[in-house]
């Protein structure tokens, strides 16, 4: 019956051999490869006595629990960023994104000329700009540089500054020492900033230097801009790390998340797409990931932007696979929602085979062997010509449906092997088999009960049909 609905529904047998969804890691069954029919009938299975109803629940069950957690490896898996990895400390990536970065710093550096102006006097006497002064010349020793190479002197009070002629490699020094004041603020455990009035002067301040010291109509502006964009800073990144979530928002307009990458460089595009996979996880672990939300044309075109198109559209492919496990589990379910006529059908049929059962046994009781013989055979020839093949009792339900949950590949091999042996179909026989066997106890019940009763029971009432049916050997 398995095999005879394979053939009908995959004649070359690819869909079952190299299914795609299960190429892709999707939990598919074999009933949902094979189509519609074959997914009737589990669902007929499901829903009628023996081991498929608990067996199917319990897997589909399963299945629709971990459908978050396969989203996340999936977005891990292709976008090559661990979600367990993702953190917060922001200037460690920057450290390791500078290191890459250090070209463009060189050539920033190139500019040999003196790097002041009105806005970067009246900086250099604010409270953080000292503070990271002086934090700047601990860098430059830390890193084995005399402070004094990079315009870091001290005066005659012994305090740290900067030379009357600073170069861009001078302020680039007091910037990180600038950038790890803010990060002061940080609260340990949230990993988030946690400003007060003071911590937000200061970084008013970190604003203000940054965009002297980028000012496109400057000498030195544009070379130190690219590198920033390239080797990131602490508080951008944390901006678009953070970012990530309202900018994947439905509600967030595609001209805005545009605009916004446009603003981004590379480094704070890598945190957005860290912000992007970490949002998923976070979703996932609080159950409220809703699939319909991630394939809007709007979410589709924004991962494609962000992760490029080919890696956007192996994302897309996985959430559409997701979304046909949960549809098709849902249909086959078993105890939800209401039998639809695709259901009413299968049980009709079944419910058909059995009264082909007892009207063999009827048959068979009063000697009719030929006609005990056309019944058996000829509901099956029907069922084959109307493409209907039912299981007949519960063991053959049970085993069409273990049949039909395995994975597609796993049921090509079985097929394969049942194709090599040279016995006669294990299925079919069996099925014939138990039929005979029931007959045969039908017989010898009836034969009994005669000596009391001269008329024999009719195959069309219930009492016979069950007895007929249910009867041990």
């Amino acid at each position: 019956m398995v095999r005879q609905m394979a053939n009908r529904s995959d004649p070359t047998g690819q869909n079952l051999a190299a299914n795609p969804l299960e190429q892709r890691g999707a939990p598919i069954t074999s009933a949902e490869a094979m189509g519609r029919n074959a997914q009737t009938a589990l669902k007929v299975a499901g829903r009628r006595q023996g081991a498929t109803p608990d067996a199917l629940e319990s897997m589909l069950a399963d299945r629709a629990n971990e459908t978050p957690q396969r989203i996340v490896q999936d977005f891990a898996e292709i976008t090559g960023i661990d979600p367990a990895e993702i953190g917060g400390d922001f200037t460690a990536q920057t450290a390791r994104l500078r290191a890459q970065a250090r070209p463009f710093y060189e050539r920033a550096y190139g500019f040999n000329e003196p790097v002041i102006n009105d806005t970067l006097r009246r900086l250099m006497t604010r409270p953080s700009v000292r503070n990271a002064i002086a934090r700047a010349e601990r860098i430059a020793e830390e890193e084995g540089i005399d402070p004094r190479m990079v315009g870091i002197v001290r005066d005659a009070s012994g305090n740290p500054q900067v030379t009357e002629s600073p170069t861009l490699r001078t302020w680039d020094y007091v910037k990180r020492g600038l950038d790890d004041v803010m990060e002061g603020y940080r609260d340990p455990t949230t990993r988030r900033l946690n400003l007060d009035t003071e911590g937000r002067a200061v970084q008013d301040t970190l604003s203000r230097l940054r965009d002297a010291l980028t000012d496109s109509d400057t000498g030195w502006g544009p070379a130190y801009a690219r590198a920033l964009q390239a080797g990131g800073e602490p508080l951008r990144l944390e901006g678009a790390f953070n970012a990530a979530k309202t900018l994947m928002s439905n509600t967030t307009a595609e001209r805005e998340f545009n605009s916004r990458l446009a603003q981004m460089g590379e480094a704070e595009l890598e945190a957005l797409r860290a912000g992007i996979v970490a949002d998923v996880r976070t979703r996932a672990m609080a159950g409220r990931q809703r699939l319909g939300d991630m394939l809007t044309r709007s979410y589709e075109q924004k991962l494609m932007r962000v992760f490029g198109d080919e890696r956007g559209r192996q994302l897309i492919q996985r959430i559409q696979d997701e979304r046909f496990l949960l549809t098709h589990g849902r249909r086959m379910q078993p105890g939800i929602g209401s039998d639809t006529s695709e259901t009413q059908l299968g049980n009709q049929e079944q419910q058909e085979s059995m009264r082909t059962a007892g009207r063999a046994a009827y048959h068979a009781v009063h000697g009719n062997g030929v006609g005990a013989l056309l019944e058996l055979a000829g509901d099956p020839i029907m069922g084959m010509l109307r493409g209907a093949q039912m299981p007949v009792d519960e063991a053959t339900r049970d085993a069409m449906g273990r049949l039909l949950m395995l994975p597609p590949s796993e049921l090509s091999r079985v097929l394969r092997d049942y194709a090599a042996s040279r016995g006669t179909p294990f299925l079919e026989s069996a099925q014939v088999q138990q039929l005979i066997e029931r007959m045969s106890v039908a017989a010898k019940s009836t034969a009994a009960s005669q000596s009391q009763r001269q008329a024999p029971p009719s195959p069309y009432r219930s009492e016979a049909l069950n007895q007929a049916l249910s009867s041990g050997p």
